[in-house]
């Protein structure tokens, strides 16, 4: 006989992608590199840099996180994007990522509180449209 039982089973990790309010932009993203430096005090190395982060352009395509505040020029002044991987990504040397530089943002559900209350307000170098409730 066979067994139809139904089972339930959790694997991996909480994923929460709320932030992109429409799949608009979603697919036009560039790679880049997160810098652990520029990190520090923000999240640790070794963890994970979640999605949705706002990231800022520092050389190259090494990107930290958008620290509102910051001084014109300093880095972590302009918000260059976003951090568009589903499930984050670990921060270590050479932690590569997708960053989202067009699309719909639900402000209320960036991972990142420091980051809601500037985002929409701050200079930047992508295409966004914030909705805010």
């Amino acid at each position: 006989m066979t067994d139809f039982s139904i089972t339930k089973q959790v694997t991996g990790e909480k994923i929460d992608t709320r932030w992109r309010a429409q799949r608009h932009g979603q697919e036009v993203t560039i790679p880049g590199t997160l810098d652990p430096a520029a990190f520090a005090g923000v999240v640790a190395k070794g963890a994970i840099v979640p999605s949705g982060t706002a990231l800022s352009k520092l050389t190259g395509k090494r990107y930290g996180p958008f620290k509102p505040g910051a001084a014109e020029g300093a880095p972590g002044h302009t918000l260059d994007g976003y951090l568009n991987d589903d499930s984050g990504v670990v921060l270590t040397d050479q932690a590569t990522c997708a960053v989202l530089k067009h699309g719909v943002i639900e402000i209320a559900y960036l991972p990142i509180a420091a980051q809601r209350a500037a985002v929409a307000t701050a200079e930047f170098t992508g295409s966004f449209i914030y909705i805010e409730d």
